[in-house]
């Protein structure tokens, strides 16, 4: 969808409707679906986009939003050649019944760029065991080692000390 601040009434692009405080994005007849509804919805414009509302969904989320150059071929002849912002939303709607309207499109504050980042992480494993376990129970064995040799040499000195404290025992003389 190509929205922009200064469209002549009449020439909005295709879906989008000019409205009384900016472009409209028709989500009215979805109220009728009996099944939760998602909307992905990207807009091009010559400033970032953001709906005024959540028009009984959750909160719109921004995705993507950041400048583009067309090029030649179907963004290019979309903006006539002119750099643009692409901004592209994600938003569901558990209970379609509760939208009340649709999307009103409004320029926004500051053309802030956005990229949604995901992280992979791996799990390092050797011969299908993660690597961490044999590590941590290296170390566990080694200090329950170490706990349990304190514990011989501790025992031998108290037996030591016992031993030589031991009352002698004494001969009757006759």
């Amino acid at each position: 969808m190509l929205a922009g601040r200064d469209d002549p009434p009449g020439e909005a692009p295709p879906g989008v409707f000019p409205g009384p405080s900016g472009h409209v994005y028709p989500m009215r007849l979805s109220r009728l679906a009996r099944e939760p509804q998602s909307l992905g919805l990207y807009v091009v414009a010559p400033h970032r986009m953001e709906p005024r509302g959540r028009i009984g969904g959750n909160a719109p989320e921004v995705t993507y939003a950041g400048r583009i150059a067309p090029s030649e071929g179907a963004v290019g002849r979309l903006t006539g050649g002119a750099p643009a912002f692409l901004t592209s939303f994600e938003q569901r709607f558990p209970e379609p019944s509760r939208i009340d309207g649709d999307h009103e499109l409004r320029a926004a504050d500051a053309d802030t760029p956005y990229r949604r980042v995901v992280y992979e992480n791996e799990l390092l494993t050797v011969a299908g065991v993660p690597v961490w376990l044999p590590a941590v129970g290296t170390v566990l064995a080694a200090a329950l080692t170490a706990v349990l040799l304190l514990l011989r040499v501790r025992s031998r000195r108290l037996r030591g000390r016992s031993a030589s404290q031991a009352p002698q025992a004494s001969l009757p003389l006759s």
